[in-house]
């Protein structure tokens, strides 16, 4: 028979277990922490969620039901959903796999719809989510990494694009520094695993981005999206 010590024991154990349970399982939908997006996506494919689908899941599952192949894939956030890239490069077959509010957790999760679209090449721009949820550059450059892993081990061409910076006064100085951090990382480390690092020249000003350039100090407008544009081109080739 347990003595009262071990009866005590294991009432504190089991307390202990069901209150960190409960407290990752708010989490967890509070907060969207693993695994919330495959919890999520599973529940809607199972069809216990019907209504009030967020956007970023909802497109998700699209790219997983429509995957035509192409020739490039664009993949990030809200910086790459927010222009017709086919409509910018009418010669190629281009998909834009481009998702607001994505990170590269996200990302990192959804890369079997863009495996799957059999391009020759995907460019990549990740980062500002990452730094806007509290996420520290190394565990971002590490999501980054494993995200090109994933790609290259299938033989696809991949370019990292420099994140976009956001306007000083609008992201603050701390977010602009960190930025800075990220791109330096991604320059440091994305050619050891076999992808090119594109440098977006003033869209990633060290200074912050130029308020010219976005409609409002983070997202980029009709001449920010013409820089961009003219940067990627001849690494589409």
């Amino acid at each position: 028979m347990p003595t009262k010590r071990q009866r005590h024991m294991r009432f504190f154990f089991s307390y202990s277990l069901a209150v960190g349970l409960f407290l990752w399982g708010v989490g967890v939908g509070a907060f969207r922490i693993p695994p919330y997006e495959g919890l999520y996506r599973l529940s809607i494919l199972l069809g216990y969620q019907q209504a009030d689908v967020p956007e970023h899941v909802n497109r998700a599952l699209l790219f997983e039901q429509f995957s035509p192949y192409v020739d490039v894939v664009f993949l990030g956030d809200s910086l790459i959903a927010g222009v017709e890239w086919s409509d910018i490069y009418p010669g190629f077959r281009v998909s834009n796999r481009g998702i607001p509010g994505d990170d590269s957790v996200t990302v990192l999760s959804r890369l079997g719809a863009i495996v799957s679209s059999k391009p020759t090449k995907v460019i990549i721009m990740l980062g500002i989510n990452d730094i806007y949820s509290g996420r520290d550059v190394p565990e971002i450059l590490d999501n980054y990494l494993a995200i090109i892993d994933k790609l290259t081990s299938q033989g696809i061409d991949v370019s990292v694009l420099s994140t976009v910076q956001c306007v000083k006064s609008i992201c603050g100085a701390a977010r602009v520094r960190k930025i800075n951090l990220l791109n330096l990382e991604l320059s440091r480390h994305v050619a050891s695993m076999g992808a090119a690092f594109v440098e977006l020249q003033e869209l990633s000003s060290n200074v912050g981005l130029d308020p010219s350039l976005s409609y409002d100090g983070m997202h980029l407008n009709p001449a920010g999206y013409l820089r961009m544009s003219e940067i990627i081109k001849p690494h589409l080739i």
